[in-house]
């Protein structure tokens, strides 16, 4: 079975997301990183308002 891929431009997204409010640069930290810390933020914002999302 192959394995599950990520598109580049969801990387990227991400990454950007990580850039903008990570208190380290985004290439400090792994994708697998990066992943639970936009979860996280996403989380926060959804709790805070309903602004349309965080990677819109």
């Amino acid at each position: 079975m192959p394995r599950p891929s990520v598109s580049e431009e969801a990387k990227a997204q991400l990454e950007a997301v990580v850039e903008e409010r990570a208190d380290v640069p985004a290439h400090h930290l792994t994708f697998e990183q990066q992943v639970p810390f936009v979860l996280t933020e996403l989380e926060k914002e959804s709790n805070q308002n309903d602004s349309g999302g965080l990677l819109s």
